[in-house]
């Protein structure tokens, strides 16, 4: 029998690529349903099974889409949920005739039995008070005798912490050295702000890893620092040379200049044609048209065609759907760019 948790993930259905907005919108909807529900966030501490994936790997995936990716629709990123291949997730960029796949690679080093022992005592307070993330943790007893767990509420020295997360961070990149890979991969770390990290605090990681670390002995085109929240990236490029991969992505990351509407327009006269004027994927053809006019600052054209694609996804998909939570976003976002600061908030209340 499956718990709720996983009824939850499977009804969002995290292993079919999506937008960044896409994305956003699923993130969303699990914040929403676990501030809803104690039973879930209790279920959830310790992580397993399909909710360590998703801690894991498909919120990272997230973070990456809203950094890098922002309101862009020709960008697909794909969990690997079957956990075969050297590989967690996959980004398809746009790039001439066929489109260019990077395939990344996340690691989230933990201290785990620490770890566990801190989401004992949050599942008991089920909230965070004092220090209990980063205060000094003392124990007794064992799991089957039950623990007893002491954190202090004073401030650990943050020398201290830096350098526990720092050798956690260092040793979770040494697990991936002298394993195949290719150019086309990238290795993203991911490490938890709530230790106290600063950009220097990164800088200064990311300058000594060379000492620390052989580079030469991983096979990736590229290594990023990721921070839990999203609040900092930073890049560490592993080849001497950039890969079609690597150029396509900083490409797609780039502002490009104001592409052509007829591809978009030809794209949805054909879906109208094929699949009728009601149908989700018209519904994402209009979407994606309604982001190139709102990109080119043309918001007269973009919002019939936002509310037309809104209408679409919540007759065919219902209001509760994620994609219909994309498309209340984007027009959020169009009502904001205009001033209708109003209008937005009303969305937002959906």
């Amino acid at each position: 029998m499956k718990s709720k948790i996983e009824e939850l993930l499977d009804s969002l259905d995290l292993g079919r690529p999506r937008s960044p907005d896409g994305w956003t919108a699923v993130y969303a909807e699990i914040e929403r349903k676990f501030g809803e529900s104690q039973e879930l966030r209790k279920m959830a501490r310790p992580p397993t099974g399909l909710w360590t994936k998703y801690i894991k790997e498909v919120l990272p995936l997230t973070r990456l889409a809203q950094r890098w990716f922002p309101e862009r629709q020709d960008v697909l990123l794909e969990p690997n949920l079957r956990s075969s291949g050297n590989y967690d997730a996959v980004i398809t960029l746009p790039s001439g005739k066929e489109p260019t796949k990077v395939f990344v690679e996340f690691t989230y080093p933990k201290s785990g039995h620490e770890d566990s022992l801190r989401q004992e005592v949050l599942n008991e307070k089920d909230r965070v008070i004092g220090n209990l993330l980063l205060g000094d943790l003392t124990y007794r007893g064992t799991k089957r005798t039950g623990h007893h767990i002491d954190i202090k509420d004073d401030v650990v020295p943050k020398p201290c912490t830096l350098q526990k997360h720092r050798r956690l961070i260092i040793d979770g990149i040494k697990a991936k050295a002298d394993k195949r890979y290719g150019p086309d991969h990238i290795l993203v770390v991911v490490f938890d702000d709530c230790a106290g990290f600063r950009s220097d605090d990164i800088a200064d990681l990311t300058s000594s890893l060379a000492s620390e670390i052989d580079l030469s002995t991983l096979d990736f085109g590229s290594l990023y620092l990721l921070g839990s929240s999203g609040k900092t990236l930073s890049e560490l490029p592993l080849q001497h040379w950039l890969t079609f991969s690597q150029r396509a992505l900083r490409l797609v990351r780039e502002p490009m200049a104001a592409p052509d509407s007829s591809p978009y327009e030809r794209a949805l006269a054909i879906n109208e044609k094929a699949y009728g004027r009601d149908h989700p994927k018209v519904a994402t053809s209009l979407n994606n048209l309604a982001l190139l006019y709102k990109t080119q600052g043309q918001y007269t054209q973009a919002e019939p065609l936002y509310k037309r694609s809104l209408a679409i996804g919540e007759k065919a998909l219902g209001p509760g759907h994620p994609d219909v939570a994309t498309s209340l976003e984007n027009m959020a976002a169009l009502f904001r760019k205009t001033g209708r600061e109003k209008e937005a908030e009303a969305l937002a209340g959906c």
